[in-house]
């Protein structure tokens, strides 16, 4: 993704108390972020394709990130087949930042049917904004 890429607004949900668990990640800094892409583990696994981050589908690339709207990439089925989190995305090349990232204790999720779409279950996703080093 050379151009700038367009997905879905998501929310960060925190620590009603205000603990960052974050060491400063995204979901510290920002209220929302673009989802903009997926990389699933699982697809990869069992097609024996490499592993690439996907845009999401046509109808999902509605907003594009902002300042204010940082762009982040669903991760599936890292650990296992059900796992999935946010991960963030490198803010130049729009591809997912390399980094190990962990769970910082923060959550996102969106009200748009299409996230559902992309998610069926209707639950929010842990946010792995978390690194350390």
């Amino acid at each position: 993704m050379s151009e700038k890429p367009k997905g879905l607004t998501l929310y960060f949900y925190r620590n009603a108390k205000g603990w960052d668990c974050t060491n400063g990640g995204i979901s510290a800094r920002f209220d929302e972020c673009t989802l903009i892409g997926i990389v699933n583990h699982t697809r990869a696994r069992i097609t024996g394709q490499p592993l690439v981050a996907q845009p999401l589908p046509e109808g999902s690339r509605v907003f594009e990130p902002t300042d204010k709207r940082p762009a982040v990439y669903l991760v599936m089925g890292k650990h296992s087949p059900n796992d999935r989190f946010i991960v963030p995305a490198d803010q130049k090349t729009w591809q997912p930042d390399g980094r190990w990232w962990m769970c910082g204790g923060n959550y996102a999720d969106s009200s748009d049917s299409r996230f559902d779409e992309l998610l069926p279950g209707g639950f929010a996703v842990r946010v792995h904004d978390r690194h350390e080093g």
